[in-house]
């Protein structure tokens, strides 16, 4: 039986086996096991083949890459214009996401709405912008699209970078919930 795994599933699974590689060369004080520990952490590499009837975890392509990269980012700090892991704000994430890839995209929502192909809201693919309004056409905040219905993002300093679903736009994180007042206005894809 095939079983495509989502990002969240791949994340368990790849911390589990960072966890098992810690404790590898904590057991083993160093010695041989840090070979163990790079092989094992190889295993959870973004470009995995299927084991065990799991595919782990997905196809390559660049958008995939872009998803699993900005994941990485939950529960980094929000910094009114910041473009760093040391804090984001919601274009800075994507804009440092991006550019880590090698892709060069504008600095602000406004301009990253106007950039790449327009795509309709489905289907979406992993890696696509997702760009939203609180009124009218002016665009006010940005995510990225990381499949499951679910996109990343950069809310504000007190929430940070976070996980929310599109069809609720309902940002939860350690049991409170905030309506988010957005409406979704387009989608651009910046990578096929």
């Amino acid at each position: 039986m095939h079983v495509a795994w989502g990002i969240p599933q791949r994340m368990s699974y790849c911390a589990s086996l960072v966890a098992a590689c810690a404790i590898a060369v904590r057991i083993f004080r160093g010695r041989v096991f840090p070979v163990a520990a790079v092989l094992l952490l190889g295993a959870c590499s973004f470009h995995s083949p299927e084991r065990g009837g799991a595919r782990i975890p997905g196809d390559g392509s660049l958008g995939n890459v872009l998803a699993f990269e900005v994941y990485q980012y939950i529960g980094a700090p929000y910094l009114l214009g910041g473009a760093s892991p040391k804090g984001f704000d919601c274009s800075g994430l994507m804009y440092y996401v991006y550019k880590r890839h090698g892709i060069t995209i504008p600095r602000t929502a406004q301009e990253q709405s106007r950039f790449g192909r327009a795509v309709g809201k489905n289907p979406l693919k992993p890696g696509d912008l997702l760009f939203f309004s609180r009124k009218g056409k002016q665009i006010n905040h940005v995510g990225m699209f990381v499949g499951d219905d679910t996109f990343v993002h950069a809310l504000n300093p007190e929430w940070g970078v976070l996980t929310t679903r599109l069809s609720t736009l309902v940002a939860e994180r350690a049991g409170k919930k905030l309506n988010l007042r957005w409406k979704f206005f387009h989608a651009r894809r910046i990578v096929s």
